[in-house]
């Protein structure tokens, strides 16, 4: 089976079989595999699954689980739907031509390489049979041992991937199933590794499947996702709709963003808010904990808690837990630097190298100065690792700071009062640049501080966080001890990799890509090859 990007690790899964021992010693490839098709239950059987649906879960590296669904259907059809812990649904599909997927409601076209690893995922036998006809190398290596057992160790090149792409394929060799495959793989220009090892096989209509998998990505001390399978269905209907990237779009109903509101601004409401932002700032210790998700276009995409002390003149200490309840990451301000540290281990960001993740995810933490009234503890947030974004409201408004969202509200107006909990409040609505983003505050009548907030912001799709405070403590005793942190032994500092360090090295040939423009028309940059290209990268909202 081929390797897979991160993104589409929960989407792995290969068709196996086991069969009785045999007393010959295989000497090519070509007898080892024949083997394995007679294990497997025959080449008869084997053609006469046209169709097939696997249902079952999958355990992430953080313990959270979630379900997936993959169908395949003969001659190179697949779709594949997982849907994760949060109650997001992710969809990738190829169609025999072209890969797609669903992402917060909307359909699109998948980029060359993930469509050809789809390509790749819809053969239903594997690369092993009629490896051939299909254009890949398939050669024996020889014996190596997996977890104390023998097996044979096929090395599989195949067709039309980037020099130095390889398979291993790991065959047990008295059973002749599958019990590991390893993988290199080029992806986007970067070299990845992939290792699964497959288990607890179960027979389906007379052939064979593995019905558990561990995978992973990098070395050893890589996060595992576990797959298990609890259902197999065997020449299931399947119509090709279900592999349309057209019906799809028929189908999905896209979320639009709601409009913006209008907010007629009540100068008595605008003192609610002021008298909130002078409750922030007036005491010496402020502490609470408060329950934070966010979705977009509808979809639940993070869900997490946070406890939070502060304390003059600029001290503070913020614990980030995720949805499973485990303690996700930790910032520190010991009043004259920032500190965040992950007790279990950093999560991995968007910009970074996988290869360089693997090396620095254990023992590191980042480290800057925090002047009084000029960091924000709103931003650092979302380094926590935990699924927030960013706290509604910058918590460093405590200690003096201004956000740059104030200067761009322009009407505050009442809601009218409810209850949060046991807590009567004074609900406002603001408006942040005529609407596109709003919060609605429930400000406690008591303190004049949060119970709750909502916000919105109004871009292709809405994004809605949402908080709730609680054991909300003003002037309670704080010990100093509770903000000093010194990095243990071993521990070593981290930083988020420049642009500069992720740019190609000059004479590297740029990575070819497609895009759409206002006109509906599409280009590429291989199109301009020769050319100077200046590209611009807008962002609203």
């Amino acid at each position: 089976m081929l390797h897979r990007p991160a993104l589409w690790v929960l989407f792995c899964l290969l068709l196996c079989a086991r069969g009785p021992a045999y007393a010959d010693e295989p000497k090519t490839a070509d007898e080892v595999i024949a083997k394995y098709l007679e294990a497997i239950g025959g080449r008869d059987k084997l053609d006469a699954c046209k169709s097939l649906r696997i249902t079952g879960t999958v355990t992430l590296p953080d313990g959270r689980q979630g379900r997936f669904v993959q169908e395949y259907k003969r001659p190179s059809k697949f779709r594949a739907e997982v849907r994760m812990p949060e109650g997001m649904t992710i969809v990738q599909a190829f169609d025999g031509q072209a890969g797609w997927g669903v992402w917060f409601g909307r359909v699109v076209e998948l980029p060359p390489q993930i469509a050809k690893l789809l390509e790749e995922q819809a053969d239903m036998d594997g690369p092993l049979v009629d490896y051939q006809k299909k254009g890949h190398q398939v050669e024996l290596l020889g014996r190596e041992e997996i977890d104390g057992r023998p097996a044979y160790k096929l090395k599989v090149i195949k067709k039309d991937t980037a020099e130095g792409d390889v398979e291993y394929h790991y065959l047990d060799a008295k059973s002749f199933l599958p019990v590991k495959v390893a993988s290199k793989r080029t992806i986007d220009g970067n070299p990845t590794e992939q290792e699964r090892t497959l288990g607890d096989y179960k027979s389906v209509g007379g052939l064979l499947f593995a019905h558990s998998s561990r995978e992973r990505e990098g070395p050893a001390e890589g996060g595992t996702y576990v797959r298990t399978v609890e259902k197999i269905e065997i020449n299931v209907d399947l119509p090709d709709e279900r592999f349309s990237m057209a019906a799809a779009q028929e189908e999905v109903t896209v979320v639009e963003p709601s409009p913006a509101p209008v907010i007629e601004n009540d100068p008595a409401t605008r003192a609610l808010y002021d008298q909130m932002i002078a409750a922030l700032r007036a005491p010496q210790t402020l502490s609470f904990e408060s329950q934070y998700q966010v979705a977009a276009g509808g979809v639940p995409i993070g869900r997490a808690r946070y406890k939070i002390w502060l304390k003059k003149p600029n001290h503070f200490r913020m614990e980030g837990f995720r949805q499973d309840g485990q303690l996700g990451g930790v910032l520190i301000g010991d009043g004259e630097r920032s500190w965040i540290y992950w007790p279990n281990g950093r999560p991995m960001y968007s910009s970074e190298d996988p290869a360089e993740y693997q090396k620095t995810k254990s023992n590191s933490y980042m480290t800057k100065l925090t002047p009084p009234g000029r960091h924000s503890i709103g931003h650092e947030a979302g380094m926590l690792g935990v699924g927030i974004i960013m706290t509604i409201l910058d918590l460093s408004t405590f200690h003096g700071y201004t956000d740059s969202l104030q200067p761009l509200i322009d009407a505050v107006a009442g809601r009218g009062t409810e209850d949060v909990g046991e807590e009567p409040c004074d609900v406002i609505e603001v408006s942040i640049m005529a609407g596109q983003r709003t919060w609605k505050i429930w400000l406690s009548q008591r303190d004049h501080l949060p119970r709750k907030l909502l916000e919105t912001v109004r871009v292709s799709h809405d994004i809605v966080a949402e908080e709730t405070w609680t054991d909300v403590s003003i002037d309670g005793e704080i010990a100093d001890d509770l903000f000093a942190w010194t990095p243990p032994d071993g521990w070593k500092e981290w930083r988020l990799p420049t642009t500069e360090s992720r740019l190609l090295q000059p004479g590297t040939p740029a990575p070819d890509f497609e895009l759409k423009l206002a006109d509906e028309k599409t280009i590429k940059l291989s199109d301009y090859r020769g050319k100077a290209v200046m590209l611009v990268f807008w962002r609203v909202g």
